[in-house]
Parts: structure tokens; sequence; C-alpha cells
């Protein structure tokens, strides 16, 4: 695997949002999660919100890998969190976000009783460098529909000796709220009837130790074309009341990210 090289500018938080609008509330949790995000992150922080354009099942890790690429063709992606559109956290993580993340930190660790369970799991929230994150090749492009992508990647963080270590903070304070609202069975039965799932999960596990320095990151260049990226500077929203996240939501149906 050829290594990248990626001229960094001093440590700033970058959040990337896999994105797509499938009509299931994902815009209305998209406005929220943008409405939270500026108390939450530095004045400095940029959020990158990677939307999916073509018909295929959801690719969440292909639009990680791309949301991430922005941040690496801006001088940025040195700290990064990569965000479940449905994930709020509460006020008090704004203390977890502002950690340097020299090794990854599942944050959404902190959702007790649904991603504290099993300690190979990293999904929802994830802060890592950007640097852990190339070395890892980032997310294999290739499972389109729910599930596995997160097992892969964790997978690829060990390979290269790194585990995603939980938080550890006060759940009562530091926690997620599920905008989803579905408990995992529901949202299980939602994704069989919808036919959302990833139905070469088990098939695409079997080939990791043979695939995972060619299927990820370094081949992101053929995907570009699949994922729209906006970009939101925290410094220009610094204060809720001039955060107009329904005019960011109207521009990235529209496909006008903003500047």
């Amino acid at each position: 695997m050829q290594r990248i090289k990626v001229n960094w500018i001093p440590l700033m938080t970058d959040v990337i949002i896999p994105y797509r609008d499938t009509g299931n509330g994902r815009a209305e949790q998209l406005a929220r999660l943008l409405e939270r995000l500026p108390s939450i992150l530095e004045p400095d922080s940029r959020v990158y919100i990677a939307e999916q354009v073509d018909s295929k099942l959801f690719n969440r890790g292909l639009m990680l890998n791309l949301g991430v690429r922005a941040a690496f063709a801006d001088g940025r992606g040195n700290k990064l969190v990569l965000h479940d559109v449905d994930l709020l956290p509460s006020p008090e993580m704004r203390l977890l976000y502002a950690r340097s993340f020299a090794n990854p930190v599942h944050l959404a660790g902190q959702w007790i009783g649904r991603y504290d369970c099993d300690p190979n799991y990293s999904g929802g929230v994830l802060g890592l460098s950007g640097r852990s994150f190339i070395d890892a090749n980032g997310f294999p492009n290739s499972y389109y529909g729910w599930g596995g992508e997160d097992e892969a990647f964790s997978w690829r963080l060990r390979k290269i000796g790194l585990k995603p270590r939980r938080p550890n903070a006060d759940p009562t304070r530091f926690f997620y709220d599920d905008m989803e609202g579905l408990s995992l069975d529901e949202k299980l039965t939602r994704l069989r009837d919808q036919k959302e799932k990833c139905m070469k999960k088990w098939e695409l596990k079997k080939s990791w130790a043979q695939t995972w320095t060619q299927d990820g990151f370094c081949e992101i260049e053929l995907f570009a074309s699949l994922g729209r990226v906006t970009t939101i500077n925290m410094d220009h929203h610094a204060s809720l009341v001039d955060y107009d996240h329904s005019k960011i939501i109207a521009d990235i149906k529209n496909g006008q990210p903003e500047n």
C-alpha cells in the first residue's frame, strides 16, 4: 500500500458525517445535529457532510472516505470525528470532542446498552487522527447496505496496532440521544423489510486480510463522483442565533455546497 502524504495545518477538529436523505427522518436528524455542533466544537472546527448521490444502497464507509478526502484537500484532517447523523451528543460531550485522539476513541461507547457491549466495535462516533485513518487505509469501499464496514475498519485499526478505547466518562452527563428512536431489533427488522442490509457482509469479511491494502482510502479517487461534500466552517456559525441550519439543509438538497 502506497503511503499517502498530507501537509497538515495545526490540530483542528473535522467532523465527517456520512449522509443520504432516504425519507426516514435523516434531514431532520441532520438539522438537529448541525444545530448542536457549534456548542460542542471549537470555533476553528469544520464539518464535512458527505452525501451519496447515486441510487445504490447506502455506502457509509465510502462516504466517510470521501469526507476525509475533502478534509485532506483543505490541508486539514489531522483530527477526525467520524459521526453518524442520528446520534446527538449531550452538551457535556464537548469536553470529550476536545481531546487530541492520538489513539482512537470510541466516543459512541458512551451510549450505554447499545454501543458499549462489544470491545471490538467502533461504530456511531469515533475520534482518531488523520494519520491513523491513512495507515488503516480508511474504510473499505465495497460495503453497500447496512452493516459490516465498522467491523472492517476496527479490524484494520487493530492490524496496525491500534485498538479504539472508550472514554469511561459519567454516562449520566456524557451521552448521545438516539434520534432514530429504534431498538436494535426494530432497526434490523426495518432494514430487512426495506432490503437495506449489506448482503455481502460475510463474504467480504472472509477476504479482509487479502483486500485491506487495496480496497479503501488509497483508491478513493475512483469513487469521487459518487458523493457530494458540503463543508461548514464552525467559525462562521459560532453563535446558535446566527446559525441557519435550514439553509444548509436546503443547499445540500440542491447540490450547492457552502463555501
